[in-house]
């Protein structure tokens, strides 16, 4: 691989040790990525069913295993049908499930597997992809690479790519997108390439609805592009966008007409339910930390820090300046990285003004910006690069050596740090209490019912995500009545949770609070009238 010093002159490295070297920090950060996605498979210490598994991550995994099991796509053991998942991953997992014959611990271990597979072809595609934008630069395979075993070695980016959620294959497709979108573009007989797009866009809707924002992106980047290149023919470019339209609508249409004819609306109970109430710009003033997470690829900022107003100025100023600077980098109107830059920055657009202002769980931005970090580790390598050559005057022959040894000892530090407390979870807590106190066939409901659901079946859901009815009581005010309704004899929650219940009017008439243990952060209501 030819690299250049600060002069421009292209050079060879000079022996087997810098060769040996580079491939060796190289390897260093794809082992690492590898290890620590796939230790907890090895179930040390409980791991497989509590470090990576995500509450809304059992949620799909329970109504995966009910499709393998004969029970359709259903939650609260077959009772409830659901449209509260992303369809395309839940059929996936619901493969898998078949495969391991519906057992639960089995289950889960393929669906790690899977995932590991699906993160290491996202790093495939993110070494193609930032190949193709660092084409002009020396050294641009190398320059890829690290951006990709970086991403694949953050443990940010682990955490939420193996959540067995769709998280990872959204990643994925988001990826795919990007690439076929340069490759489209160099192209003069594209229509075969709109196809495409289409069929990729509408695969990615039934992986995640919000790819309408992605689809957006396409559309506005590509006119935009279009209007600054002379040569193309307006209507070519009408022509095109309208393929990649109708395409990608034939496609989610399906699953669009599945959920107004059976549940009312074409989007997933759990996509209302997430944004129930709506507080306009609610979640605007985290937006930049998440950007600037990013940005770094590799940090997760303190949430304490998020919610402070000087921070949330700085991190705009941090965020704004690096869209300055790959700005300026990639200023060069005919070139793979202006175009590419141009695509992320629209898709960063559309996420961040929907999710900042149309959106109201804070807790859920870091896995629903997620998508924006295969561009952004892309544009931060390729910057760091940069500043390491030009502006600090590092050849490029020592800059293959600094950033990765730099990178490999943070990564490395970060994800021995989070296998330390990979065998807690959140919500486990709640798991123990029921098996220990409540029989298999006894019904409990909780407003949270993702791990719960998924370990004891008969479990009825309270905020809607996955239950139409317990929706429409949340909406109208008729909880109360609603639960009643079912015959859960317990509710068990996170304490905060259940005090909303218990504090809200009507629940301390009908139900009795039999624990309250804050330091486990677990509560419980018991029903003074059995059903």
């Amino acid at each position: 691989m030819a690299i250049s010093d600060h002069t421009g002159r292209v050079t060879q490295p000079r022996g087997l040790t810098w060769r040996v070297l580079l491939l060796g920090l190289l390897l260093c950060l794809f082992l690492t990525g590898l290890i620590a996605r796939a230790a907890p498979v090895l179930d040390r210490d409980g791991r497989l069913l509590r470090q990576f598994p995500a509450e809304d991550g059992y949620l799909m995994l329970t109504i995966a295993r009910n499709i393998a099991i004969g029970k359709g796509m259903t939650v609260s053991d077959g009772a409830v049908a659901t449209n509260g998942t992303q369809p395309l991953v839940t059929m996936l997992w619901a493969v898998l499930y078949k495969l391991s014959g519906g057992d639960k611990v089995a289950g889960v271990r393929l669906v790690l597997i899977a995932s590991i597979v699906i993160s290491s072809l996202t790093a495939w595609v993110i070494f193609l992809l930032g190949r193709r934008v660092y084409k002009p630069l020396p050294g641009a395979a190398y320059l890829a690479a690290v951006a990709a075993l970086l991403w694949y070695a953050s443990p940010p980016l682990i955490r939420h790519t193996m959540n067995a959620q769709e998280t990872g294959a959204y990643l994925l497709i988001v990826t795919v997108v990007m690439f076929v979108f340069l490759v489209w573009y160099d192209r003069r007989e594209r229509l075969h390439y709109a196809l495409l797009m289409g069929l990729l866009l509408g695969l990615a809707f039934w992986i995640r609805n919000d790819a309408v924002l992605l689809a957006a992106a396409i559309g506005i980047a590509w006119t935009l592009l279009a209007r600054l290149d002379r040569d193309r023919s307006p209507s070519r470019v009408v022509t095109e966008l309208l393929l990649v339209g109708f395409t990608t609508l034939a496609i989610a249409a399906p699953w669009l007409i599945y959920n107004k004819l059976n549940f009312g609306h074409i989007v997933p109970n759990s996509g209302i339910a997430e944004g129930y109430p709506i507080h306009f710009a609610a979640n605007l003033r985290f937006v930049p930390a998440k950007l600037v997470e990013y940005i770094t690829v590799i940090y997760d900022i303190d949430p304490k820090v998020e919610d402070s107003p000087l921070s949330t100025f700085g991190f705009l100023i941090i965020a704004g300046a690096f869209a300055l600077a790959v700005g300026w980098l990639y200023r060069q109107r005919d070139s793979d990285g202006f175009r590419f830059l141009s695509l992320s920055g629209v898709f960063t657009m559309t996420i961040c003004i929907f999710y900042g202002l149309f959106f109201n769980a804070p807790w859920f931005l870091s896995r629903f910006l997620s998508p924006l970090s295969p561009s952004f580790v892309i544009l931060t390598i390729g910057l760091a690069a940069y500043v390491m050559r030009f502006l600090w005057r590092i050849p490029l022959g020592r800059v293959a050596v600094i950033l990765p040894a730099f990178l490999t000892l943070i990564v490395v530090h970060m994800n021995i740090q989070a296998y330390t407390w990979g065998d807690y979870h959140m919500h486990f807590q709640v798991i123990e209490w029921v098996e220990e106190n409540v029989p298999d066939d006894v019904w409990v409901a909780a407003i949270q019912t993702g791990t719960l659901g998924y370990f004891h079946e008969r479990t009825i859901n309270l905020d809607g995500k996955v239950d139409p009815a317990a929706l429409e009581a949340r909406i109208t005010g008729q909880t109360e009545d609603y639960v009643l309704s079912t015959p859960a004899r317990y509710i068990v929650d996170w304490v905060d949770l259940v005090d909303i219940l218990w504090m809200g009017g009507g629940f301390n008439e009908h139900w009795e609070k039999i624990l309250e243990n804050r330091e486990q952060n677990i509560a419980v209501l018991m029903r003074k009238d059995p059903p």
